[in-house]
């Protein structure tokens, strides 16, 4: 009779709450109830964990359909992403079309040869990111310089574009654009330099230094923002007062492409 009861017991486990308690009140009673009641009451119990594995099996398939849906979801998701990707990208590229022919219609109709260029720079940039910057300075002392002579920076910091020649000091614009230009000299001593910058041949700005003892360090120099073309020349040269002397790492030059 005890192993029967431990056989019962198990049995109620797999039982719903509803089922349980019902047999749990036929537990109770099993004292007194005959051999025939008590079989009958276990081909029922049998009955009914035989329909909750049942319904065990259809909650497990049920669980493969819910994961095998939730797979195609993701699925779903990550090709919406993508076509919104799509999307995206075209139309950047169809802004792009129509920057590109708006600006080629500028090119076409421009009347100004200056515009012309600058709008077909335009043009050029959206193919590619250009950038043109150099800086340069001179790593020795030179004196007895005369009038109109370029100074030559021989160290290159930076060169981007190859625009600057050290051998001749002077910058070719590979971009046309608007440039800023900045040069400064030193000046050990009595006397005078000036220096100009100059653009295809035609003078910029100028800066002097005037030194009036012979123990004096002075430093002078410029700035310019002006507007060049593809293949003009930019250079900076003695101006006015001859046999003048430039110092060495305080005379630099330097340029950069601004737009």
């Amino acid at each position: 009779m005890f192993t029967l009861k431990v056989f019962i017991s198990l049995c109620v486990i797999l039982l719903t709450f509803e089922d349980v308690e019902v047999v749990a009140n036929d537990v109770k009673n099993l004292n007194g109830i005959s051999r025939a009641t008590l079989e009958e009451i276990v081909l029922g119990m049998s009955d009914k964990i035989k329909s909750l594995e049942r319904k065990v099996d259809k909650l497990g398939h049920l669980e493969d359909k819910i994961s095998s849906l939730a797979a195609t979801v993701a699925l779903k998701s990550e090709k919406i992403e993508e076509l919104e990707r799509e999307i995206k990208r075209a139309a950047v590229e169809e802004n792009g079309a129509k920057e590109t022919v708006s600006v080629r219609a500028e090119v076409n109709n421009g009347e100004n040869p200056a515009d012309r260029s600058l709008t077909k720079n335009k043009l050029r940039g959206m193919r590619q990111v250009e950038t043109v910057a150099f800086s340069a300075v001179m790593t020795h002392a030179v004196q007895h310089l005369g009038d109109k002579q370029t100074i030559k920076f021989d160290k290159v910091l930076l060169n981007d574009g190859s625009g600057y020649v050290p051998s001749t000091g002077v910058f070719t614009a590979p971009l046309s654009g608007t440039y800023l230009f900045i040069y400064n000299f030193g000046h050990h001593g009595t006397g005078e330099t000036w220096l100009e910058l100059v653009k295809n041949g035609n003078v910029q700005n100028a800066a002097a230094v005037e030194g009036h003892f012979g123990g004096q360090n002075l430093q002078g120099g410029n700035a310019a923002i002006i507007r060049v073309n593809q293949g003009d020349t930019v250079w900076v040269e003695t101006w006015q007062v001859s046999d003048v002397s430039a110092q060495d790492t305080f005379t630099t030059f330097s340029g950069v492409f601004l737009y």
